[in-house]
């Protein structure tokens, strides 16, 4: 291409303050939607609000895409998931944390305290398949792999839209939204910080052993209907 038609943009290089622009930009487009949606008061939110959120965000487009995508959930109160996210603006948690650890704790808040184990038990035992799988699978295909009912799967994801990428269509492929989830996910240094912890070794042991056993299974499954149709000859 001749050298006027395009410009070489190194991305970690443009000025923090130009960074800063576009995500308070797109943090003021992207509320207002959620405000309209949600008939939420209109000075809602507040300047304040918005300038602590450019803050965090900075320079990870990824954290500002994600926090809106958790506000404005479907069945939340913006308002409070908006507080939830501020109150890790504090230098105690890392960027990851801020953008994945208000989400994720707040689905667990809101399961009952005798259910919230067996919660955790299917987070791990569903999103640890998603995040170490070279090729995704849809939501058809892991429920196979996990042998349990596709409604099953349906129901653990259907909270998870704000770091999962969840099609409509059961047949396409579940996908993490970004790669620094993963990065949060099965970070070691993260294993005894928060209940979401990875164990990605042991997610690739167990998955091998999952389809081995399933590899078996149909070979059997083959091997008796050939014998059923071979005594029905």
């Amino acid at each position: 291409m001749p050298n006027r038609t395009y410009q070489d943009l190194i991305l970690h290089e443009v000025a923090k303050n130009t960074v800063e622009h576009d995500i308070r930009l797109f943090y003021e487009h992207e509320l207002s939607v959620i405000r309209r949606a949600r008939m939420m008061p209109p000075d809602w939110p507040t300047g304040d609000q918005i300038q602590a959120l450019v803050e965090q965000a900075v320079p990870l487009f990824i954290f500002a895409a994600t926090v809106c995508r958790y506000i404005g959930t479907k069945g939340g109160y913006p308002e409070g998931h908006l507080r939830k996210v501020l109150e890790y603006k504090k230098t105690t948690f890392s960027q990851l944390d801020r953008t994945y650890l208000p989400i994720l704790e707040q689905l667990l808040v809101e399961q009952e305290e005798d259910e919230k184990e067996a919660w955790l038990q299917a987070f791990r035992e569903i999103v640890r398949r998603i995040v170490i799988l070279e090729s995704p699978l849809s939501l058809t295909s892991l429920a196979r792999l996990l042998q349990v009912p596709q409604i099953e799967i349906e129901c653990h994801l259907d909270a998870l839209h704000s770091v999962l990428s969840i099609p409509d269509n059961k047949d396409v492929p579940v996908r993490l939204l970004h790669l620094s989830s993963r990065d949060f996910l099965v970070d070691c240094q993260r294993q005894k910080k928060h209940h979401f912890w990875v164990d990605a070794p042991e997610a690739h042991k167990s998955l091998v052993f999952t389809v081995l056993s399933l590899c078996i299974s149909q070979v059997a499954f083959v091997r008796i209907s050939a014998a059923c149709q071979d005594l029905g000859s």
